[in-house]
């Protein structure tokens, strides 16, 4: 404000390029009154920090018309006179503003990188003298905001990547050494073979010597095999063809024997309360009948509530005993129970093709015998199930066939089987210590 001095308050008349209107348009004798009509008026606010070199390049084009004749007009002798002296202030305020900038950004460093951005946006507009300032003010801005990038980044020191290496290493040898402590003992595999590990040494004990387990990026291989299961349900696949064999303990670490005569015991108390709902039924006693499915529901053996067991895993099975229908959850077929065993008693050879190691539930959990349905499986077939891939059900009652009415008693009004003479002393036989057999 103090470089328009006296006369700051006073409306400058200014021709503004591209504003003015066709009455200025018109070739008229210039005069005050004439070169307001057709120009802008430009008071002194205008001259702000944002807008300064905007009005020096107006005045610059002002000043550079003829001051008579057509076509846009022009200014008075005394304008044009007060019009220079503000061009001159503006210039060297311009060149001020320009060099205490530049001074400030090489004493802080490039610190002031927004001040900077707002006076090269501003300095775009400005003649060819100004843009040409913010240019090289920009790329000096440029360059010392690289070298502040570069200062930033921290050198890593190559003793700190080569201890994070070789710890990594450790970490992996450790993990593979696990691996081959936990594959230590007797195994079986899908073809029949036994396998035996000790060390780091395979004996397939089929005539072709001893084969070392080797370790490579973390992994382990075995007679051109890449093992891709874990430890406890190993799976080898061959790098030639991308077949796979499975593995099963030889031998299975089943839960103690106390439990498997708990196992029984519940499946043959359940039979025996099924058995005394259908005669309730039979016989009308309609009231004796709800009691005793009460505690069928609440997975007792009677209708005292103490002989509901607390052992979660027989419980889980409450409704899987001798004659229930079930539908399996992976392969579908419809199958009827004959008998069940606490864990799954199969030989190794059989455990390791069917996968057994590696279901969710693992080994260790019941498995049933069953007798899939003749209208699914002609032929009397018995599969041998998990109890997690058992989904009991009564829609699927009754299931077709000659040897479900020879095993067999139908109980229409519970939707179910209940065991015949000949199954019944199987399972008999089966709770003395003796395996199923039929």
């Amino acid at each position: 404000l103090s470089l328009l001095g006296k006369q700051e308050k006073a409306a400058v008349a200014l021709e503004v390029p591209g504003c003015c209107s066709a009455a200025s348009a018109t070739a008229t004798p210039t005069t005050p009154a004439t070169t307001a009509a057709g120009s802008a008026l430009i008071s002194a606010d205008m001259l702000t920090s944002n807008c300064f070199a905007s009005s020096c390049s107006s005045i610059s084009s002002a000043l550079s018309r003829p001051r008579g004749g057509g076509g846009g007009g022009g200014v008075s002798a005394a304008a044009g006179h007060h019009l220079h002296q503000q061009q001159t202030h503006c210039q060297l305020l311009n060149h001020h503003q320009q060099h205490h900038q530049s001074s400030q950004h090489h004493q802080l460093g490039g610190a002031s990188s927004s001040s900077s951005s707002s006076f090269s946006s501003s300095s775009s507009s400005t003649s060819t003298s100004s843009s040409s300032s913010c240019a090289s003010f920009s790329s000096t801005s440029a360059g010392a905001r690289r070298v502040k990038r570069k200062a930033r980044v921290a050198p890593v020191a190559t003793a700190t990547v080569l201890g994070a290496d070789e710890g990594w290493r450790a970490t992996l040898r450790s993990q593979v050494s696990a691996v081959v402590q936990s594959l230590q003992g007797d195994w079986c595999d899908d073809g029949g073979r036994t396998i035996e590990i000790h060390g780091d040494a395979a004996n397939f004990r089929d005539g072709t010597g001893v084969w070392l387990i080797e370790e490579q990026e973390g992994q382990l291989y075995l007679r051109g095999s890449k093992l891709v299961g874990d430890a406890h349900a190993p799976i080898w696949r061959k790098l030639s063809s991308g077949e796979e064999h499975r593995w099963a303990r030889a031998k299975l670490d089943a839960p103690d024997r106390s439990f498997s005569e708990s196992f029984w015991n519940y499946k043959e108390g359940r039979v025996r309360l099924r058995r005394s709902i259908h005669a309730a039924f039979a016989q009308q006693d309609f009231d004796l009948a709800f009691r005793l499915r009460a505690a069928w529901e609440a997975g007792g053996t009677s209708c005292d509530p103490a002989d509901i067991p607390t052992d979660a895993r027989l419980l889980s099975g409450q409704e899987l005993i001798p004659g229930t229908c079930f539908r399996h959850r992976k392969y579908g077929y419809s199958a009827v129970i004959l008998a069940g065993e606490p864990w799954c008693n199969a030989p190794g050879a059989w455990r390791a093709k069917m996968g057994v190691p590696s279901l969710p539930n693992g080994e260790t959990q019941p498995f049933y015998h069953s007798l899939i349905s003749e209208g699914e499986r002609p032929g009397g077939h018995i599969s041998f199930v998990a109890e997690e891939n058992i989904e009991p059900t009564s829609l699927l009652y009754p299931l077709p066939g000659p040897l479900t009415q020879l095993l067999f008693d139908r109980s229409d009004v519970l939707g179910c089987y209940l065991p015949g003479p000949m199954l019944a002393a199987v399972l008999k036989q089966q709770g003395g210590g003796h395996g199923f057999s039929i």
